[in-house]
């Protein structure tokens, strides 16, 4: 119960205090009861096959078969067969080091335990979904500094070579995306094509069948047509490389698609008060400009188009 207590407090102990002077009295123990929590995680996700992508789950699927089968004692080759079919399927599942290290580990070969240790550390770098999805940031975190202070106390140092192991941060928007997209990302990659070709049909035929909609309503509809594109490409760019200063396509992209109705919302609350008095007898407006005609005109003076009696 203690163990467990201590265990916990350890693992989820804020990350700011998590710093490069930590010092663990025993990373083998710690390293040890990350791994059997994260392996108990696989094991159960991994049938569920997680991930969009094939070729994530079936690596998940071999990792876990490796996890558990070193766990359970069997044979080297049958769990470095697993390990490398894992990582034949997904080249960045670098958890396949780790198995291999702690294989090494159990069987009294030291040299090959701390290479596989410190590839899993260089590799290890990136905190992204793949492991997400089983292994928290806090545990991902004291793992990495457990390893590092195994490999410290059997002489291998990083100094001056920092970026070697040092933990980065990537933007990780198309990645989630693949892997895990939100409800907002799935409505944008099906809504946007459709909205998109919808707005082509429609100005095809406004433009090219003679359509005699008024042309306030289709420069309206090519407002918003036109903030449809701009929207889209801001998704598009948030998904991939992110947005400057910290904005979200989450709020983004929803202010650019409401903006233009925002507009000619008001445009049209602002014609409507600023009337100032009735149309004169015998006048009336041309739906295409807006300018006064007489109502006995059939084509505009000031747009010269047709006007329907």
């Amino acid at each position: 119960m203690i163990k467990s207590l201590l265990f916990f407090c350890i693992v989820f102990f804020p990350i700011a205090q998590l710093h490069p002077g930590w010092d663990e009295p025993n990373p083998k123990r710690v390293i040890g009861e990350i791994t059997k929590i994260t392996a108990e995680v696989i094991a159960h996700k991994a049938p569920r096959r997680p991930y969009q992508l094939a070729y994530m789950n079936d690596s998940l699927i071999h990792l876990s078969n490796a996890l558990t089968d070193a766990l359970q004692g069997k044979s080297v080759d049958q769990v470095l067969s697993e390990a490398k079919l894992a990582r034949d399927e997904f080249d960045d599942n670098y958890f396949t080091y780790l198995v291999e290290a702690l294989l090494y580990e159990r069987d009294g070969y030291d040299t090959e335990a701390t290479q596989a240790f410190e590839i899993f550390l260089k590799s290890s770098q990136r905190y992204t979904a793949f492991e997400k999805m089983f292994i928290t940031y806090e545990q991902y975190t004291y793992l990495r500094l457990a390893i590092s202070q195994l490999l410290k106390s059997r002489g291998i140092h990083f100094e001056g070579r920092e970026e070697e192991v040092a933990h980065k941060i990537e933007r990780k928007g198309l990645t989630e995306f693949l892997i895990d997209p939100s409800r907002f990302d799935q409505l944008m990659k099906y809504m946007f094509p459709i909205v998109l070709l919808a707005g082509f049909v429609f100005f095809f035929y406004t433009k090219l069948s003679g359509s005699t909609m008024p042309d306030l309503i289709v420069d309206a509809v090519l407002f918003v047509y036109l903030f449809c594109w701009i929207a889209y490409g801001t998704w598009w760019v948030g998904l991939n490389f992110g947005l400057p200063f910290g904005w979200s396509r989450f709020y983004v992209v929803p202010t650019l698609l409401l903006f233009p109705l925002g507009v000619i919302g008001l445009l049209k609350a602002l014609s409507f008060f600023t009337k100032s008095q009735e149309m004169p007898s015998g006048m009336r407006k041309c739906p295409h400009c807006g300018a006064e005609v007489t109502r006995l005109e059939t084509v505009c003076s000031e747009c010269n188009k047709l006007i329907s009696a």
